[in-house]
């Protein structure tokens, strides 16, 4: 490998285990804790072929919705121990007492396995009884064994539960043989606090409460939303789930800021109004047109590779393909977008005005943009949709929420750091919401891949043609207001 490639390359790849945790066994535990608190958000809905098991095992007149929906309850109930368990498992990585490995297994371990034992117990009842006079207690116990084996090879959510499961009793084993230690810690590299005694210890609840329990928090406020739906057969669902969905979203834009007041205290507070000062309206401008033509350029790079292929295949077949075609833009009229807006300030906040600045101090700069894109990318993983995939589909999902977080954090923490505010990151990233929410960016199967490789490229050239200096990031506020200076 040539040496301009692989200096990059090597650089890259310290960077990345600079945050990651300091051994091994504390990424195993990191990695089960993160599956097991996202199982219960994925498919637990057995597929069509199981659901004929259920009509074959059921009393023909008990197959019928009302059994599917005793079966949905019976699953919504027991996924909460597991909700438990994944925010247990997320707060022993921060604090792990004075005895981590009884935690571990009474508040992660033991909830998980009563869980999924009475869920393996029900899905074994869906299967289809023996009808041999012949059959053996054994032969029945296989043929339940190996339905409840389909089972869990067709569905993500009990998967990624018991893989979560082996890995967090795998490090369990691990540190009882004194092989690692808790709390979870980074390798050594650049520390600088001067005031970590009173300041990193709300950051760390800071987030804790973004990775794991403000999601559920979010989830159990919002329930009332759903009342009419259950109370009245007749209700006009288009009007009240355009009002719902925009109380939904400024409810979790406010718990959102509350959170990180309540856990920064005051000096949240003036962190957050340090990162609202106006900045020339030109860097909004500029911010929202970066956002405006990495959306287009999704359709246009498609529009072109079909031009191609057709100059090249069907040119005396059929006509050019129309730019327009690739477009969506009835979604764009929607009113309900611009409640987007309030999010993607809400998170601008919290992430890059409050997080941000925090995690400079202590990291660096290039650690602490880094670790800002990976939280910010777990504070995703609950809310992001599996719907109707494999478990594969859903690894791939996660890499691909990973590497879009920090390509775009990179983005707009260039914007902050930059512009010493976080108004023109919250327009890009607001209008970034809209557009791709409203499908003008297309729809394709390759749409999200276009959308990570666009941001990627926008990171990459706004650092190498823009880049900012600072002076020393670990003693001072990179928000301050000052005239940035190009190196």
């Amino acid at each position: 490998m040539p040496q301009s490639v692989a200096h990059p390359l090597k650089r890259a790849a310290q960077l990345l285990r600079s945050v990651m945790p300091a051994d091994f066994w504390q990424l195993v535990f990191l990695t089960g804790v993160i599956f097991l608190f996202i199982s219960p958000h994925l498919p637990w809905r057995a597929p069509q072929t199981i659901y004929s098991s259920v009509q074959e095992a059921l009393h023909p007149l008990e197959a019928n919705e009302n059994s599917r929906l005793e079966w949905g309850r019976f699953f919504a109930a027991m996924i909460w121990p597991i909700n438990f368990a994944g925010l247990a498992g997320y707060f022993t990585c921060f604090w792990a007492g004075n005895r981590p490995s009884r935690r571990i297994i009474m508040a992660v371990i033991i909830p998980t396995i009563c869980a999924l034992s009475l869920i393996a117990y029900k899905f074994v009842q869906l299967a289809p009884p023996s009808t041999s006079v012949f059959a053996t207690p054994s032969r029945e116990i296989g043929d339940h064994l190996r339905f409840l084996s389909n089972v869990s090879q067709l569905a993500p959510a009990p998967c990624f539960s018991i893989l979560g499961l082996l890995l967090i009793s795998v490090f369990t084993l691990q540190f009882l043989r004194g092989k690692s230690s808790l709390p979870l810690s980074l390798p050594d590299g650049p520390v600088g606090s001067e005031d970590e005694p009173e300041s990193w210890p709300r950051v760390k609840i800071l987030i804790f409460i973004l990775v794991a329990p403000l999601y559920l928090l979010t989830t159990l406020i919002s329930l009332p939303l759903l009342l009419p739906y259950l109370f009245t057969a007749h209700f006009q669902t288009s009007i009240y789930g355009s009002i719902a969905s925009i109380a939904a979203e400024v409810l979790s834009a406010a718990l959102l800021v509350i959170a990180a007041l309540w856990a920064l205290g005051k000096s949240g507070k003036v962190e957050i109004r340090r990162s609202l000062q106006l900045p020339d309206p030109r860097y909004a401008f500029f911010a929202a047109l970066i956002s405006v033509g990495t959306c287009f350029s999704i359709p246009a790079a498609e529009f072109l590779y079909d031009r191609m292929q057709w100059a090249e295949h069907g040119i005396e077949k059929f006509g050019p393909p129309l730019f327009s075609s690739y477009l969506e833009p009835s979604g764009i009229w929607n009113p309900w977008l611009l409640m987007l807006l309030v999010g993607a300030f809400a998170e601008e906040i919290v992430f890059r005005g409050v997080l941000l600045p925090r995690l400079l101090q202590r990291y660096g700069l290039e650690r602490g943009i880094l670790l800002t894109g990976l939280i910010w990318a777990a504070f995703h993983f609950r809310a992001d949709v599996y719907s109707g995939l494999s478990v594969g589909g859903v690894l791939l999902r996660l890499g691909h929420r990973i590497i879009l977080c920090l390509a775009m954090n990179y983005a707009f923490a260039w914007m902050t750091l930059r512009w010493r505010s976080i108004l023109p990151a919250g327009v890009a990233h607001g209008v970034w919401n809209m557009l791709a929410t409203s499908g003008i960016g297309g729809a394709s199967p390759w749409t999200s891949d276009f959308a990570l490789v666009s941001w990627t490229v926008v990171a990459l050239v706004l650092y190498r043609y823009w880049p900012f200096r600072t002076e020393n990031p670990q003693n001072q506020n990179l928000l301050q207001h000052r005239k940035p200076s190009v190196s």
